[in-house]
């Protein structure tokens, strides 16, 4: 009678197991689905934008045409095929364009609106399954399946990522991201240029060119990917050793835990 009822609580145990391995999928799938269909939303209404933004160039640009302007045809041509590549409108507006400066202000407006949409729907959706994942995790625990709810913590960590567009300039960045004492930071990011000569700078002994990070006092060797644990508080600064420039800018990955 012992042993059937040993088999019955492993048996109830594996569908919990189970159960909540389903739940993590599902939970998954549905993100990502959501995650999709605001993408898909998003992109639906700057393809309307960009339209517009187009149509309006092209109009200026038969306007130039009997007005004999060369210059600003050849402006526009850019202008056109610049704004379909990139899916954007431009941060600045044009001097070629001032006459159209009422027109591209509204839909730079219509841009930024539907940016700040996106965001708070992704948002939105992160913050539902996180919550989906934190309930999970404290099942894993009190299951005494200590490696899966690690797993589990780290996609939560991974989900609240925050990113950096690095300069690649040759002074220090500050990332805006605050960290405490006692905080583990992932930090990735690509291939910084780094040579083969190795220099000591700025207290740490690594490749010229190679990306370091900088918490109050303390500087670390980044590369492609590090973790580091913060001795004390303060803001996560960025740059390249020894003073060599990226001359360009690339995305910093930046995960606390």
């Amino acid at each position: 009678m012992k042993t059937f009822a040993k088999i019955i609580i492993v048996f109830f145990f594996l569908m919990i197991m189970k159960a909540n391995s389903q739940d993590l999928e599902s939970y998954r799938n549905d993100y990502i689905f959501k995650m999709k269909q605001a993408e898909t939303v998003y992109r639906g209404q700057m393809e309307k934008i960009i339209k517009i933004y187009t149509d309006i160039c092209k109009q200026d640009k038969e306007r130039s045409r009997k007005a004999g302007s060369l210059d600003l045809i050849i402006f526009l041509d850019k202008e056109i095929e610049r704004v379909n590549i990139d899916k954007t409108l431009p941060s600045d507006i044009p001097k070629e364009l001032k006459g159209l400066q009422d027109d591209v202000q509204k839909l730079r407006k219509t841009e930024t609106k539907i940016k700040l949409q996106l965001e708070e729907d992704r948002n939105i959706q992160r913050d539902r399954f996180v919550a989906n994942l934190k309930r999970i995790e404290r099942i894993e625990v009190r299951n005494g399946n200590i490696e899966q709810a690690k797993k589990i913590r780290e996609t939560i960590n991974w989900e609240y990522r925050q990113f950096y567009t690095m300069k690649g300039t040759t002074s220090w960045e500050n990332s805006s991201v605050k960290v405490k004492k006692g905080d583990v930071i992932t930090i990735l990011a690509p291939d910084s240029g780094q040579t083969n000569s190795i220099v000591n700078h700025h207290g740490v002994k690594t490749n010229v060119g190679r990306l370091i990070a900088k918490i109050g006092s303390q500087v670390f060797d980044i590369g492609k990917k590090n973790k580091i644990t913060t001795k004390q508080d303060g803001e996560l600064l960025l740059r390249n050793n020894f003073g060599v420039s990226n001359n360009g800018c690339f995305l910093i990955t930046i995960i606390v835990d």
